[in-house]
């Protein structure tokens, strides 16, 4: 039986030996993963053992046993109450929890339920099961009780889905009544995977019928947990102590790639698998509900529409004046109790709500401070259709971000292996100290806690790995893999592909390599005087906050003698559309050593980005651009752009901050500031289409300061020029404004400040 596969069968044995007996021999015959059987029968007050073995787990009153047949199957024991037993699934990176519950017929429904409020069933993928004893339309009965409505508020309440199919015929049958009382019931999430329900026609010696379900789930993205490496750490070292030597013998022969490759990807199948056997599960959330509806309720507001019916119908039936009167009262004194009812219960629901969230920032604080998650929202639509599924959405934007290769993107370069001094024990410290916790993982869950205590358990070991990379100027293939997630802009219209932002989650091993590569090139850049000063973005010792300094300092230094025109150029998907055979010549042109470019060679060549969600998984080739989320990606997006800050001088100061970029070019005149910066904004666009970027122009937006020397011939003293110069980019003209916003701080025509603290204030009344 194949681990993507789940099949059992449920049944209520009535205390009945021989029932209990044949459920084994049934799940014999039909090769079974597991069986949940509800009042057992019991020897000494212990159920009857099969005789070919299984993990057996009970409620804490032994009328509801689960049995685990497949022995492939990992399986724990979660919890117990007195009608239910709960036990968890991990097979595939995957978590399954499954409930048996048997809750007698004449006990309190509100207290049975009860059992299984503390349990989150949003936040996990569930199967329950059991004889429920309530009858309710939505399972086969022809009317309801008590019971069955507050089952079925719970099943609603708690993102569940009832995969009974009551023209497959009763689940219980005796000489005197016919019902439905045996239910399979299963998460939302994973519904569609429900692939065989059934009750089989086999003599079950009960009055209860087999109940056979299959589930497929293979086809599920592993996306639904990740590892609580905080706490157990104990337990995930003594795993990896154990399995770590044959990788460590491996290690000391490696002599080419192809080996490395398979010994990164064996370490890491390692630690993934030490962490599933070891540490904690915390389920991703699914969308949690905030539901207040209750019996009560339904009760006052059945009471209301049969008030309402006598009322329509005395007046229709041309009753006496004082009969539709005392009716219209009744009526509307009911309605009144309803709503005030209504408006109670939903107060309390809410503060019980409240009272019992325990998540500081989550569900609750989203929805209270209007903080919806945007990233998970795609509002593009592929040829305004309005059947587009979500599939189609995802496809659209990984074919706009990622395209396919052209021409213009095929890198011809041959790595030749070139000299690297090796990495030492305290620069691998200093790295892996400086790690934080609770960054998100890639793929393959691995997060930064588990590589710094395998590093802790074994630093010759990790030390040896790292310097055998260096030593082959490369970067394993297996660290290239990125899972993309796509942010939308805030302000900016849902529909276009331009208003998202893809961010690359990358394997945390790949990232602490980036930063020891980042190290050594770092070094080398500043000792060769590589990077242009007026660079601010990603460099130590630069800062937003100096950029925005240097800045207006400039403009009030040549503010007194010229006019100047603060031109701020967007350039369109920067960081997405670096062209990497352009990259290589800059580097070629740099001089850089065979060392930096055989790995940055390697560190994109061969990468691939997928997204994956509940249902699908889309994967893309990466030919162009540096993944955002990178270690190194933002450094050598400084090295691709330096070629533009180089031509900086005195009568143009050029500024940027990664891939924001700033112009400051004055004039005597204004019309020799039009003319020169006409002139410049040409140039500065060729160079950039020599760089294969393109400048998004209607974006692109210019400020404008009068001299403070022909201030004094104007008749009013103005600050600002009688008529607004007309810049232009080639044959297309720029927005020329009063402010423009420069790394989030908004500057005006008369450095005033005034426009940044309106911009402040009107966020924060809209915020």
């Amino acid at each position: 039986m194949g681990f993507n596969t789940i099949r059992g069968i449920q049944i209520n044995v009535n205390h009945c030996k021989a029932a209990h007996s044949g459920v084994f021999q049934v799940a014999r015959d039909l090769e079974l993963d597991f069986i949940a059987i509800q009042d057992p029968y019991l020897i000494n007050d212990e159920p009857p053992k099969s005789n070919f073995g299984c993990k057996t787990f009970s409620s804490r009153d032994k009328r509801a046993i689960t049995c685990i047949l497949n022995k492939n199957l990992n399986v724990f024991y979660k919890f117990n109450t007195t009608h239910t037993v709960a036990v968890e699934l991990h097979f595939n990176n995957m978590l399954f929890n499954i409930f048996n519950c048997y809750f007698p017929p004449h006990d309190n429904i509100e207290d049975l339920i009860g059992e299984l409020r503390d349990f989150n069933f949003y936040n996990s993928f569930n199967l329950l099961v059991g004889d429920f004893n309530c009858k309710s339309r939505s399972w086969g009965y022809d009317s309801d009780n008590f019971r069955g409505r507050k089952l079925t508020e719970f099943i609603a309440a708690s993102n569940l889905h009832i995969c009974n199919i009551t023209e497959y015929g009763p689940t219980f049958q005796s000489t005197t009544n016919v019902g439905f009382p045996d239910l399979t019931l299963l998460s939302l999430p994973v519904v569609n995977y429900i692939k065989n329900w059934g009750v089989l026609d086999v003599a079950s010696h009960s009055d209860h019928k087999y109940i056979y379900f299959k589930l497929e789930l293979e086809d599920i993205p592993e996306i639904d947990f990740y590892f609580k490496s905080k706490y157990g750490q104990n337990k995930f070292i003594n795993y990896i102590k154990r399995h770590l030597n044959p990788l460590k013998k491996t290690l000391k022969n490696i002599n080419n790639t192809n080996h490395l490759n398979k010994l990164i990807k064996d370490l890491t199948d390692l630690i993934q698998k030490g962490a599933f056997k070891t540490l904690k599960k915390k389920p991703k959330k699914f969308a949690k509900k905030f539901s207040f509806w209750n019996e009560d309720l339904r009760i006052s507001r059945n009471k209301v529409n049969r008030l309402f019916k006598t009322y329509i119908k005395h007046k229709t039936e041309g009753s006496i004046l004082e009969i539709i009167q005392s009716s219209g009262n009744a009526y509307r004194k009911e309605r009144a109790i309803y709503k005030k009812l209504l408006l109670s219960t939903k107060r309390k629901a809410w503060e019980s709500f409240c009272l019992n969230h325990n998540e500081r920032f989550g569900f609750l604080f989203n929805l209270v401070f209007n903080r919806g998650s945007s990233e998970n929202f795609i509002g593009v639509n592929p040829n305004n259709d309005p059947n587009n599924t979500i599939e189609d959405k995802i496809n659209y934007l990984m074919d706009n971000f990622f395209p396919s290769p052209s021409s213009e993107d095929n890198l011809d370069y041959t790595p030749i292996i070139g000299h690297v001094e090796p990495m030492v024990l305290e620069d691998i410290e200093m790295v892996i100290n400086a790690l934080k916790g609770g960054k998100a993982p890639d793929l393959d869950r691995i997060d930064f806690r588990m590589w710094r205590a395998v590093f802790i358990h074994d630093k010759e070991f990790i030390l040896d790995l790292i310097n055998i990379c260096f030593k082959f100027n490369y970067f394993p293939e297996h660290l290239r893999n990125a899972k993309v997630f796509f942010l939308l802009k805030d302000g900016k219209d849902p529909g276009l592909c331009t208003s998202y932002r893809p961010v690359c989650l990358l394997p945390t091993l790949g990232k602490i390599i980036e930063r020891l590569f980042l190290l050594q090139l770092n070094k080398w850049l500043d000792r060769n005087n590589i990077i242009h000063h007026n660079q601010y973005g990603f460099r130590e010792g630069k800062s937003c906050d100096l950029a925005i300094h240097d800045l207006i300092e400039t403009i009030k230094i040549r503010m007194p003698s010229e006019h100047l025109a603060l031109v701020s150029p967007d350039i369109k998907s920067a960081f997405d559309t670096m062209n990497w055979p352009v990259l290589f010549k800059t580097l070629e042109s740099y001089g850089f050593p065979a060392f930096f470019k055989n790995f940055i060679y390697f560190y994109l060549k061969n990468r691939r980005v997928f997204y994956t969600n509940d249902v699908l998984e889309i994967s893309r080739p990466c030919s162009k651009g540096c993944p955002q989320g990178s270690v190194i990606a933002p450094t050598i997006w400084n090295i691709y752009i330096n070629s533009i800050l180089i031509n900086d001088r005195p009568d143009l100061h050029i500024q940027a901050f990664a891939d924001d970029l700033v112009l400051l070019i004055g004039g005597r005149t204004a019309r020799e500031l039009e003319n020169k910066t006409n002139l410049i904004l040409a140039a500065i666009s060729d160079k950039l289409e020599d760089l294969k970027l393109k400048l998004s122009i209607e974006k692109c937006q210019a400020v404008v300061y009068r001299s403070i020397a022909s201030q004094k011939f104007s008749k009013r003293n103005s600050t600002v020029l009688n008529r607004k110069p007309t810049f232009k980019i080639k044959i297309h003209s720029i927005k020329v404004s009063d402010s423009l916003k420069i790394l989030g701080i908004t500057i005006d025509n008369k450095l005033s400040w005034t426009a940044h603290f309106l911009t402040l204030h009107v966020q924060k009344l809209y915020s």
